[in-house]
């Protein structure tokens, strides 16, 4: 029996980065072997991720970001009684910790991860959302951000995420999960 909540208060109480990343990179790669036990404790290990690892500029840090995404997420992704605008919020909440050159490739991982249009969509949302609350300077990187990173999908899955937008535009309501990439019915 694995203690992931162990794992998860060895992450948070440690000071040290190689240890916050070696626990990261053992907690994906129990992620594969039991990914129940990890669906349980999936919001505090994106919270410390947002609180510390994030802000790290450093490729060794990169790669453990992108290997608990690449890992973790699809878990996620598959349970279908787990809600992903958390996870999303969590990323676009510390997007000002995030350091500039490696958010497009941070945000595409994760929206790849997840491999919804509709998270894709919310993902615009939060962004659009957190730019009409920020000052002018960071609204505008806001702002560039959000086109960069839908330039950065096919031209068929922004037309998607087009359609989820005005969706979700026009009625608040949340889209079935077995729709996730359909398109919505009226539209």
């Amino acid at each position: 029996m694995f203690r992931i909540d162990t794992l998860i208060a060895c992450i948070r109480t440690s000071t040290n980065p190689q240890v916050q990343n070696r626990t990261l990179l053992l907690l994906s790669s129990l992620a594969q072997i039991v990914p129940d036990l990890i669906l349980n404790h999936v919001m505090p290990i994106f919270t410390f991720m947002g609180a510390s690892v994030l802000r790290q500029d450093d490729e060794y840090s990169a790669h453990v970001i992108e290997q608990t995404i690449k890992f973790v997420i699809p878990i996620l992704a598959n349970a279908s009684r787990f809600d992903t605008a958390p996870i999303i919020s969590a990323f676009i909440v510390n997007f000002d910790f995030i350091p500039k050159h490696r958010r497009l490739s941070l945000f595409k991982a994760l929206l790849e991860a997840l491999g919804s249009n509709r998270d894709i969509a919310i993902t615009l949302f939060l962004l659009a959302e957190k730019s009409v609350q920020a000052n002018e300077k960071s609204r505008s990187v806001i702002r560039e951000f959000g086109i960069d990173l839908a330039n950065s999908f096919a031209l068929s899955t922004r037309l998607m995420v087009c359609a989820y937008s005005v969706f979700l535009t026009l009625d608040n309501r949340r889209i079935p999960r077995d729709s996730y990439n359909d398109p919505p019915r009226y539209i």
